[in-house]
Protein backbone atom coordinates (compact mmCIF):
# COMPACT_ATOMS: atom_id res chain seq x y z
CA UNK A 1 0.00 0.00 0.00
CA UNK A 2 1.38 3.30 -1.09
CA UNK A 3 1.74 6.33 1.35
CA UNK A 4 -1.47 8.26 -0.28
CA UNK A 5 -3.46 5.22 -0.35
CA UNK A 6 -2.53 5.50 3.21
CA UNK A 7 -3.53 9.15 3.47
CA UNK A 8 -6.99 8.50 1.58
CA UNK A 9 -8.07 5.15 3.49
CA UNK A 10 -7.31 6.74 6.97
CA UNK A 11 -9.51 9.66 5.55
CA UNK A 12 -11.85 7.38 4.58
CA UNK A 13 -12.43 6.20 8.10
CA UNK A 14 -12.78 9.09 9.67
CA UNK A 15 -9.36 9.95 10.51
CA UNK A 16 -7.55 13.22 11.49
CA UNK A 17 -5.37 14.10 8.53
CA UNK A 18 -2.76 16.89 8.32
CA UNK A 19 -0.57 17.84 5.26
CA UNK A 20 1.80 20.92 5.44
CA UNK A 21 2.19 21.22 1.33
CA UNK A 22 4.76 24.17 2.11
CA UNK A 23 6.61 22.25 4.56
CA UNK A 24 6.06 18.78 2.69
CA UNK A 25 4.85 16.73 5.77
CA UNK A 26 1.94 14.58 6.23
CA UNK A 27 0.24 12.62 9.18
CA UNK A 28 -2.28 10.71 10.18
CA UNK A 29 -3.71 11.63 13.73
CA UNK A 30 -0.63 11.78 15.29
CA UNK A 31 1.74 9.54 12.96
CA UNK A 32 4.18 11.23 10.64
CA UNK A 33 3.88 9.66 7.39
CA UNK A 34 6.28 12.20 5.57
CA UNK A 35 8.11 14.27 7.65
CA UNK A 36 10.09 17.45 5.63
CA UNK A 37 10.28 15.44 2.53
CA UNK A 38 11.19 12.03 4.29
CA UNK A 39 9.70 9.28 4.04
CA UNK A 40 9.76 5.30 3.47
CA UNK A 41 7.74 3.23 1.62
CA UNK A 42 6.36 3.84 -1.93
CA UNK A 43 4.82 7.01 -2.59
CA UNK A 44 1.65 6.89 -5.41
CA UNK A 45 0.91 4.24 -7.69
CA UNK A 46 0.78 4.01 -11.15
CA UNK A 47 -1.00 6.72 -12.48
CA UNK A 48 -4.14 6.69 -15.22
CA UNK A 49 -3.63 9.84 -16.46
CA UNK A 50 -1.28 13.00 -16.41
CA UNK A 51 -0.45 13.88 -13.48
CA UNK A 52 -1.64 17.95 -13.92
CA UNK A 53 -4.82 16.51 -15.49
CA UNK A 54 -5.77 14.14 -12.23
CA UNK A 55 -4.55 17.16 -10.12
CA UNK A 56 -7.29 19.18 -11.78
CA UNK A 57 -9.93 16.08 -11.63
CA UNK A 58 -9.60 16.29 -8.02
CA UNK A 59 -9.50 20.18 -7.63
CA UNK A 60 -12.71 19.56 -9.01
CA UNK A 61 -13.90 16.83 -6.60
CA UNK A 62 -12.76 19.12 -3.81
CA UNK A 63 -14.61 22.17 -4.79
CA UNK A 64 -18.16 20.21 -4.73
CA UNK A 65 -17.27 18.07 -2.25
CA UNK A 66 -20.12 18.16 0.53
CA UNK A 67 -18.85 20.08 3.55
CA UNK A 68 -18.86 18.73 7.09
CA UNK A 69 -19.71 21.71 9.79
CA UNK A 70 -18.25 19.69 12.62
CA UNK A 71 -14.38 19.47 11.41
CA UNK A 72 -12.86 22.29 11.15
CA UNK A 73 -9.25 22.12 9.27
CA UNK A 74 -6.33 23.42 10.29
CA UNK A 75 -5.70 25.40 7.16
CA UNK A 76 -7.56 25.59 3.89
CA UNK A 77 -5.16 25.81 0.86
CA UNK A 78 -8.00 25.43 -1.86
CA UNK A 79 -11.84 27.11 -2.23
CA UNK A 80 -14.63 24.98 -2.34
CA UNK A 81 -18.39 25.36 -2.85
CA UNK A 82 -20.16 26.72 0.69
CA UNK A 83 -16.92 27.57 2.46
CA UNK A 84 -15.73 30.23 4.26
CA UNK A 85 -14.59 32.54 1.25
CA UNK A 86 -17.24 30.94 -1.26
CA UNK A 87 -21.19 31.22 -0.34
CA UNK A 88 -22.20 29.67 -3.50
CA UNK A 89 -24.71 27.18 -2.82
CA UNK A 90 -23.98 23.30 -3.75
CA UNK A 91 -26.70 21.86 -6.42
CA UNK A 92 -29.06 19.28 -4.96
CA UNK A 93 -27.00 16.67 -7.64
CA UNK A 94 -23.71 17.76 -6.05
CA UNK A 95 -24.73 16.80 -2.71
CA UNK A 96 -26.20 13.65 -3.77
CA UNK A 97 -23.28 12.45 -5.44
CA UNK A 98 -20.32 14.75 -3.44
CA UNK A 99 -17.82 13.20 -1.67
CA UNK A 100 -17.34 14.10 2.13
CA UNK A 101 -14.75 17.23 2.01
CA UNK A 102 -12.30 16.15 4.33
CA UNK A 103 -12.06 12.83 2.04
CA UNK A 104 -11.75 14.88 -0.79
CA UNK A 105 -9.19 17.26 0.78
CA UNK A 106 -7.09 14.36 1.61
CA UNK A 107 -7.36 13.30 -1.89
CA UNK A 108 -5.60 16.58 -3.38
CA UNK A 109 -3.63 17.68 -1.43
CA UNK A 110 -2.24 14.40 -0.35
CA UNK A 111 -1.82 13.65 -4.09
CA UNK A 112 0.00 16.75 -4.76
CA UNK A 113 2.16 16.38 -2.18
CA UNK A 114 3.26 12.71 -3.27
CA UNK A 115 3.12 13.41 -6.90
CA UNK A 116 5.73 16.62 -6.11
CA UNK A 117 8.10 14.69 -3.89
CA UNK A 118 7.71 11.53 -6.63
CA UNK A 119 8.87 13.84 -9.17
CA UNK A 120 5.72 14.01 -11.16
CA UNK A 121 4.78 17.37 -11.28
CA UNK A 122 7.57 19.64 -11.28
CA UNK A 123 7.96 23.47 -11.55
CA UNK A 124 8.14 25.02 -14.54
CA UNK A 125 10.03 28.16 -15.10
CA UNK A 126 7.15 29.07 -17.47
CA UNK A 127 5.07 29.07 -15.15
CA UNK A 128 6.21 32.12 -13.78
CA UNK A 129 7.67 32.92 -9.84
CA UNK A 130 4.73 32.31 -8.28
CA UNK A 131 2.05 30.22 -8.73
CA UNK A 132 0.74 27.81 -11.34
CA UNK A 133 -2.89 28.57 -11.96
CA UNK A 134 -5.12 25.28 -13.74
CA UNK A 135 -6.32 26.17 -17.21
CA UNK A 136 -9.85 24.45 -16.77
CA UNK A 137 -10.82 26.16 -13.20
CA UNK A 138 -9.21 29.95 -12.58
CA UNK A 139 -9.91 29.24 -8.96
CA UNK A 140 -7.10 26.11 -8.92
CA UNK A 141 -3.63 27.83 -8.14
CA UNK A 142 -0.31 25.66 -6.72
CA UNK A 143 2.45 28.09 -5.14
CA UNK A 144 5.64 27.84 -6.14
CA UNK A 145 6.48 27.07 -2.89
CA UNK A 146 5.02 23.85 -2.81
CA UNK A 147 7.61 22.08 -5.38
Amino acid sequence: MTLYDRLIEAAEQGKSISIDLKNKTAKVGREVLIDSGEYSGELIGDLPKDPWELADDLFWNYYVSVPEYNRHPARDYFDAKESKRNREKLTVQELINGEPRHVAKARLEGFILCAVLAGLMKWNPLYGNWFWKSGRFENFVLLKDWF
